[in-house]
């Protein structure tokens, strides 16, 4: 119930403009009660967090079984964009999360530093790995595009992926995107797999969309039809 009434509560005001008795009305408790559950506001906060930004074991366990290789790079992408672009509606994920991740980016940057670690340290050495196999199997070329390093070149083409995704948050999108959603994740795909340096070659080999749809479907048990 507390941390019910909490959430959304960071997510309009910040951690800095809420205070203990503002979060005890919205709970329906009061102070001294919250302070049994909670010592300080900061803890309370911290509970948000772990909550929010705690990596689902599934999704863990799936990632640490896949050999790095081309094939690897597009599909753990491809979770990415689904998730941040169309995600199921039969997987609980929090509307309130992009908001509240905008709010810490605003202020100190805490609540999105440990999603950033918790949630894709597993995703970004895959991704690492698996840039290295494509390389060695001709399916990028040698070296990061104009020379950038590879961790930036997965970070840039997330950052695609979660841009894409706030300019939609708007009850009217900020911009005129595909209402199909299957086409604007293939449109993000291409660009971010083509500035990552994927061959056309191999981006015709691994990126097969109804393959990945159907993939993604099966790996979390959703309905996707």
């Amino acid at each position: 119930m507390i941390l019910d009434a909490a959430i959304p509560l960071f997510v309009e005001q910040g951690f800095k403009g809420v205070t203990t008795r503002l979060l005890a009305q919205k709970a329906g408790v009061s102070e001294a009660l919250l302070y049994q559950h909670f010592p300080s506001k900061e803890a309370l906060y911290s509970e948000v967090q772990e909550v929010l930004c705690a990596s689902s074991p599934h999704l863990s366990s799936h990632l640490s079984s896949l050999p790095p290789s081309a094939e690897t790079l597009v599909w753990v992408l491809y979770v990415a964009a689904r998730f941040m672009i169309d995600p199921p509606k039969n997987i609980d994920t929090s509307p309130l999360f992009p908001r509240l991740m905008l709010q810490s980016l605003m202020e100190d940057g805490e609540f999105a530093r440990l999603h950033t670690e918790l949630r894709l340290g597993d995703i970004t050495q895959v991704v690492r790995r698996s840039m290295e196999a494509a390389r060695a199997d001709g399916a990028m070329g040698e070296g990061g595009p104009e020379g950038i390093p590879d961790h930036l070149l997965f970070w840039f083409g997330h950052h695609v992926m979660a841009m894409v995704h706030l300019m939609q948050l708007p009850e009217k999108p900020i911009l005129d995107y595909p209402e199909d959603r299957t086409q604007l994740i293939n449109f993000v795909m291409c660009y971010v797999l083509r500035g990552m340096g994927m061959t056309d070659r191999a981006l015709k080999k691994y990126y097969c969309p109804m393959e990945l749809h159907q993939r993604f479907a099966d790996n979390f048990r959703l309905d996707l039809r």
